[in-house]
C-alpha cells in the first residue's frame, strides 16, 4: 500500500470518513459487479474538499487487476452508451463541428460505435483485454489496448476527448490530464462523466453507497472536478447532474440490499417480466464540458 495526497492541492491534511474494509480474498476490478463494500480507508481534504482513498495498492498491482478484470457485457451496457451519447448530442452547440474523438478507458467501444454512427473520427484506448475482445469489429481496429500515457497519440490531434466514469479510477488524474492536453487542439474540448459524492442518496448511504468501492481512488462532486479541470488551463463550461438509464435488475444488483433481499427481488423482477425493463432516473452521475485555453477563466456554472 502506498501513501497519496490531495489531487487538486496537493495537501496531505485530510479527515477520516470511513475506515479500511479490505477483504483480499474478494479483490475485483469488474464494473457493473454486484457491490462488495470492500474499499480502502475514505478521507477528505481539509482544504479543497476532495474525497479519496489513502492509502492505496501499489501502481503495478492497480494496473495488473485492470488488465486482467472480467468484462461484463449487459443490457446495462448499452443504455450506458446511449447515455453518453445523450450528453455527447447536448454538447453539440458548445463543441461545434465533428472531427476525431478520443475516450480513454473505452472498455468494450459501446460508446465509440455510438459516437461514430454520429459522425465522429472516433479512437479508444482501454487497458483490459477482455473488454477490447469484446469490442464490435466497426471500432475495434482503432482501440489501442493500453493505458492512456503520452507517446501514445500524435499531439493537437484530437477535438473532443471523453473520460467517462474513468477520473474515480485514475491513479494520477493530474498525469493523465497534462497528456489529454497535449493531444487535443487548440481550443478542443473534454466531456467528463463522473459519479458525483455528494448526490443526495450517497449521503444517506454513506459508506453502504456503491461508489465506495475498492476501484475507486478519487471521488469528485461538482466543485472538486472544476478545480481539478481549471488547475489543467481548462474553462469548464458547465458541470450538472445527468439522468441516466437503468435497468430494474441492475438497480437490484447495486444497491446496498442485504443478500437475501437481493436475491428475493431478482428472482421476483424475473418473474414478473420485468428485470430488463429499463427507467430513466437522476442515479448519481454528473456530466461535465470544458475548454481547453491558455488561462482558464470560467466562470461557477454549477447547477
Amino acid at each position: 500500500m502506498k501513501k497519496i495526497y490531495c489531487a487538486i492541492c496537493q495537501g496531505e491534511d485530510y479527515t477520516i470518513k470511513y475506515q479500511e474494509r479490505i477483504d483480499y480474498t474478494k479483490i475485483d476490478f469488474s464494473p457493473r459487479r454486484a457491490p462488495d463494500r470492500n474499499h480502502c480507508r475514505i478521507v477528505q481534504c481539509k482544504k479543497c474538499g476532495l474525497v479519496f482513498a489513502n492509502p492505496i495498492f501499489d501502481n503495478d498491482y492497480i494496473l495488473d487487476l485492470y488488465r486482467n478484470f472480467a468484462f461484463i457485457n449487459e443490457l446495462q451496457v448499452d443504455l450506458m452508451g446511449e447515455d453518453y451519447l445523450e450528453q455527447l448530442r447536448e454538447s453539440g452547440s458548445v463543441i461545434g463541428g465533428k472531427g476525431n474523438l478520443l475516450e480513454i478507458g473505452c472498455g468494450n467501444g459501446c460508446f465509440l460505435k455510438k459516437a461514430k454512427e454520429f459522425g465522429f473520427n472516433v479512437y479508444g484506448v482501454e487497458p483490459g483485454k477482455n473488454a477490447v475482445d469484446q469490442a464490435d469489429q466497426d471500432v475495434k481496429g482503432n482501440i489501442i489496448n493500453d493505458v492512456f500515457k503520452a507517446g501514445l497519440y500524435e499531439e493537437k490531434f484530437f477535438d473532443l476527448v471523453c473520460v467517462i466514469q474513468v477520473f474515480d479510477h485514475l491513479i494520477d488524474p493530474n498525469d493523465v490530464l497534462r497528456n489529454i492536453r497535449k493531444v487535443m487542439k487548440e481550443n478542443g474540448h473534454i466531456l467528463v462523466v463522473s459519479h458525483n459524492v455528494r448526490f443526495y442518496l450517497t449521503r444517506i448511504l454513506g459508506e453502504k453507497s456503491s461508489m465506495y468501492d475498492i476501484e475507486h481512488i478519487y471521488l469528485f462532486d461538482k466543485v472538486t472536478i472544476k478545480k481539478l479541470l481549471e488547475k489543467h488551463g481548462f474553462q469548464v463550461i458547465y458541470v450538472k447532474d445527468m439522468m441516466s438509464r437503468y435497468t430494474i435488475g441492475h438497480i437490484i444488483k447495486m444497491f446496498p440490499f442485504p443478500d437475501f433481499a437481493r436475491h428475493f427481488l431478482t428472482k421476483t423482477a424475473r418473474r414478473l417480466g420485468i428485470i430488463d425493463k429499463r427507467i430513466k432516473i437522476m442515479g448519481g452521475n454528473m456530466v461535465a464540458l470544458a475548454k481547453k485555453v491558455d488561462n482558464a477563466t470560467s466562470q461557477n456554472y454549477l447547477t
